[in-house]
Parts: structure tokens; C-alpha cells; sequence
């Protein structure tokens, strides 16, 4: 029971299907917590649109490393750590969309 109290602010278990690949995600509780900077996930969209969508629905309790803006590389690009501590990149490929 400590551990099902414990854990119950953490992600026990989640998943990502991308065609026939799973990404399966989870925090584990008998290990010390600590934030990653340096490792991330990208998410590429088509438009700056669904980039800040994304973003929008994401930033909830998240501490944001980049604002939303356009770069030499991307129309649109934010960089943010979750409230899970996960750090996240959401961009588009290219720079007129």
C-alpha cells in the first residue's frame, strides 16, 4: 500500500503506437527523481498552427526553455520541460509553413 500511495502522483505506465512501434513511458519510484536537461523529444508538425496547438495543450504546469518562435530552421519551435519533467521540443521541418 506505501507504494501505491506513494506513486499515485507519478505516471505508472503510458504509451505512444507509431505505426507498429510502442513507446512505453513510466516514472519509477525506487530510484532517486531527477529532471534530464540534456535528453528530449521531438515532435514535428506541418504548421506553425499545429505547433502551437500542441504547445497549448502541453504547457500546463511546464517550465518553458525557448518561447514559441521561428528560427533559421523552423517556422515555429518551443522548447519546454513538462510537469512530469520530461523535456520536449515541438517544431515544424521547415520555415514557410
Amino acid at each position: 500500500m506505501y507504494a501505491y500511495v506513494y506513486q499515485k502522483d507519478y505516471i505508472y505506465h503510458s504509451e505512444l503506437v507509431l505505426k507498429n512501434q510502442r513507446i512505453i513511458m513510466s516514472n519509477h519510484v525506487d530510484i532517486e527523481f531527477h529532471t534530464c536537461y540534456s535528453n528530449f523529444l521531438t515532435i514535428m508538425y506541418d504548421t506553425k498552427e499545429e505547433v502551437q496547438r500542441a504547445y497549448k495543450i502541453m504547457k500546463e504546469g511546464s517550465k518553458t526553455i525557448y518561447q514559441l518562435e521561428a528560427t533559421p530552421y523552423s517556422s515555429c519551435r518551443v522548447v519546454f520541460v513538462d510537469k512530469f519533467g520530461i523535456r520536449w521540443g515541438i517544431m515544424t521541418e521547415q520555415t514557410e509553413r
